[in-house]
């Protein structure tokens, strides 16, 4: 598989979206996101744009000229931070998807983001 191609599916699989979220996210149709994601044909530079900034991806990640390293992902985490970090990688993508359904539901009833609990 072509760097780009290996380098846009890894980016799409770690977002844990579904293709029709990363659709309505990037304005791409469904078969050209299908045929970019199979690597019959690579997206042009708006849609390579829109797909990496929807990834949270660099362009130059995408296009396959830098490698991401932990250093891109430069977070303080506390310890609590770290064992629920691990327990989310366990997850499958759906039940990723799942987990931050939740957690937007949860995050936009009142959730105190600072540690505090639920204004129950």
């Amino acid at each position: 598989m072509e760097i780009r191609t290996q380098r846009l599916n890894e980016a799409f699989r770690a977002s844990g979206l579904t293709q029709t979220e990363l659709c309505n996210r990037t304005g791409i149709n469904k078969g050209a996101l299908s045929s970019y994601l199979s690597g019959r044909y690579f997206p042009k530079q708006k849609a390579i744009e829109s797909l990496a900034d929807a990834l949270n991806v660099s362009i130059p990640y995408l296009m396959g000229y830098e490698e991401m390293t932990n250093s891109d992902f430069s977070i303080d985490l506390t310890l609590e931070d770290s064992i629920l970090l691990e327990k989310v990688r366990k997850l499958s993508p759906g039940r990723r998807r799942m987990l931050n359904s939740i957690l937007e539901t949860l995050l936009g009833e009142g959730q105190d983001t600072e540690g505090g609990e639920q204004d129950d």
